[in-house]
């Protein structure tokens, strides 16, 4: 094993665990931590970076490289992030404005070294079962979006905001430089069998790409759901029911939320309201909507 520590300006390190298993074969790149507030992955992560380092989960193929807190100050301090979604900066900065432009170099060097990154997150209450953000669809995408444990895949990122348009995602990067790509959401934040989840998504994509042993025991995929918009919390507002929850079934026309001055934001399509975050600050994604893919 290979421990590496980035040190950057203003007490950024970022910690790194690289497993090499001398044979030929994938490298795979598994993340944790991107958001502070999610510990599934950091736990689950960490967890095997210690099994694989003693031993007893031995490799028998290829490398891996675990990075199980992705924004270690807001890991720290258990928030999303600092000072800005470290998932919509992931990019090459050449003059960061803030932290978590400043890691997200990091970041994008372990994604440029890699062949297929999955990375590992949970949501806020209410997000049901664990999911598949599978943003850039591709035969072997598929194949792995539907290993990683989720019971339905939503797709259509991409798509939604224009082939050419450019969304700083650790899905985004990595499609950008030829990586395969999966990420997936392993339920709430405080719920015990997220970390369980993120252990499998973790253990089940080192199966596929033949990196240890093991079989892969996955629930199955009950429905596809295409992601046809998002929308951004512009200013001071609220949702007009505080029980709205992720998946929602919702008609054109419904009435979602309605800002401070009064105006009201309703539903544009017969769909899903898709993770509807209520602690949303200005400037935030607020919630996206989507329909049931053919």
């Amino acid at each position: 094993m290979s421990k590496v520590l980035d040190f950057h300006p203003q007490f950024d390190e970022v910690l790194s665990y690289h497993f090499d298993s001398g044979n030929a074969g994938p490298h795979l790149l598994l993340l944790g931590g991107i958001h502070g507030n999610e510990t599934c992955g950091q736990v689950a992560l960490q967890a095997l970076v210690d099994e694989i380092d003693s031993g007893e989960l031995p490799l028998k193929a290829g490398k891996v490289t675990l990075v199980p807190q992705c924004n270690p100050w807001a890991c720290a301090s258990n928030v999303r992030y600092v000072e800005a979604n470290l998932n919509r900066v992931i990019t090459r900065h050449e003059a960061p404005q803030n932290y978590e432009e400043r890691i997200a170099d990091i970041i994008c060097d372990h994604i440029e070294k890699c062949d297929a990154m999955v990375d590992i997150h949970s949501a806020h209450a209410g997000i049901g079962p664990p999911f598949i953000f599978n943003d850039y669809p591709s035969e072997e995408n598929n194949k792995l979006a539907r290993v990683l444990g989720g019971t339905y895949i939503i797709g259509g990122w991409a798509e939604m905001n224009g082939d050419d348009a450019v969304i700083p995602t650790t899905q985004d990067f990595a499609h950008r430089h030829g990586k395969l790509n999966c990420l997936i959401e392993c339920g709430e934040h405080t719920d015990p069998q997220a970390i369980m989840v993120a252990d499998r998504a973790a253990r089940n994509a080192l199966i596929h790409f033949g990196l240890i042993e093991g079989e892969i025991l996955v629930p199955e995929i009950e429905k596809d759901v295409k992601i046809t918009g998002a929308y951004i919390k512009d200013r001071e507002g609220d949702f007009v029911h505080e029980e709205f929850r992720h998946m929602q079934p919702i008609k054109a026309g419904d009435l979602l939320a309605k800002y401070k001055d009064g105006e009201e934001v309703k539903a544009p399509e017969n769909g899903f309201l898709i993770l509807p975050f209520y602690e949303a600050k200005p400037t935030d994604e607020w919630f996206f909507y989507g329909v049931l893919q053919n």
